[in-house]
């Protein structure tokens, strides 16, 4: 099995495509200065205070400096029930991703903690303005978290984030630590924008990506290509693997009506490494390989005599992004072929789709 450190660093690499290519509760409490928001998986909502209000925010006051009552909201991350302040200010990223879909959501993170240093959205947050802290990796620099004076503090669940997070909370602000890995992205945003406030923004993320799937789907089923089989093998710590049809890239594929080998017919959102041996039984007319799989995709065993191949990156982030790079990158399979996406991926879709 991969570490959660192993898959990060190769989840957030550059891939080689083989393609052508609240209810909120505003009723006040009568003995509070808190207005509370509970947001749970089956969108309760109640306006009755807890104990966990006051003291998540900073005790019995429960009042921003200028005296307005603080609304917070309770929800699940991926430690458990939290009580946190609705806030789209005074937020520290304990990572790039979560830097990311905060700042995709509209709200900029004060500072952030760049742990995973690939490259691939250093360019996005550096253009945006956001300050970055680049420390030694999967590590959490706590006493700068301290010196941030921070209101709210969110990150993926990096063993890292996950040791520092009771710290954290006890000792500097309170924490959300959002499911990242094998969680698609709008799960991810749904917790993001209900402690941000935003979710008529995630919204509209929503339906651009949406509306961008059914527009392929259309354009594939307009060009014939219907039914048209692609592989897609991630690369992985031990090797070549097969990501879950419930996965990022999986999902898009099935949405716009192409399908992959029989070998890849995997439910769930897990990835299961494959041998060298058994490439051949994912021969398809698209292959899409992962940079780290070896043999390269020039010489790949893959390659059919129809087959065709290309490169493309980003495939594996599961975040608002990585699906519009894939949507993009899948458009090659229509007639009117562009090259694919490069190592830039990211920063070209966010200047596309998101930049204002």
């Amino acid at each position: 099995m991969l570490s959660i450190k192993q898959s990060v660093r190769l989840g957030a690499g550059a891939l080689t495509l083989v393609v052508l290519a609240s209810s909120c509760g505003d009723d006040d409490g009568a003995e509070s200065n808190a207005s509370e928001t509970v947001v749970t998986a089956a969108a309760d909502v109640t306006t009755e205070p807890t104990a966990a209000t006051t003291e998540a925010i900073g005790g019995a006051a429960a009042t921003a400096p200028d005296g307005a009552p603080i609304e917070t909201v309770t929800v699940t991350d991926a430690t458990g029930e939290i009580t946190v302040p609705i806030t789209t200010e005074g937020i520290v990223a304990l990572d790039e991703f979560t830097a990311l879909n905060l700042l995709s959501l509209g709200v900029r993170a004060d500072t952030t903690l760049v742990q995973f240093q690939t490259g691939l959205l250093e360019p996005i947050l550096e253009a945006e303005g956001l300050a970055l802290e680049v420390g030694v990796p999967f590590e959490v620099n706590l006493e700068l978290v301290a010196s941030l004076a921070p209101d709210l503090v969110a990150g993926v669940p990096l063993p890292a984030i996950v040791d520092a997070r009771d710290q954290i909370d006890e000792e500097i602000a309170p924490v959300v630590v959002v499911d990242f890995f094998g969680t698609d992205w709008r799960t991810q945003l749904e917790l993001l924008a209900s402690v941000t406030g935003t979710t008529e923004r995630k919204e509209e993320l929503e339906a651009t990506v949406d509306a961008a799937i059914d527009e392929l789907a259309a354009d594939i089923e307009a060009a014939g290509l219907g039914g048209t089989t692609v592989s897609f093998l991630e690369a992985t710590a031990e090797g070549p693997a097969v990501g879950g049809n419930d996965r990022q890239a999986g999902e898009i594929l099935r949405r716009v009506g192409l399908e992959r080998p029989a070998a890849e017919d995997l439910d769930g959102t897990g990835v299961e490494p494959i041998s060298l041996e058994d490439l051949a039984d994912h021969d398809a007319e698209f292959m899409l390989v992962s940079a780290g799989v070896e043999p390269s995709a020039n010489d790949s065993p893959l390659r059919s005599e129809d087959g065709v191949k290309a490169e493309v990156f980003y495939w594996d982030s599961e975040d608002v992004l990585g699906a519009l790079a894939i949507v993009t990158d899948l458009r090659r399979l229509l007639p009117d072929e562009q090259p694919p996406l490069g190592a830039d991926a990211p920063l070209q879709m966010w200047n596309r789709f998101l930049a204002e």
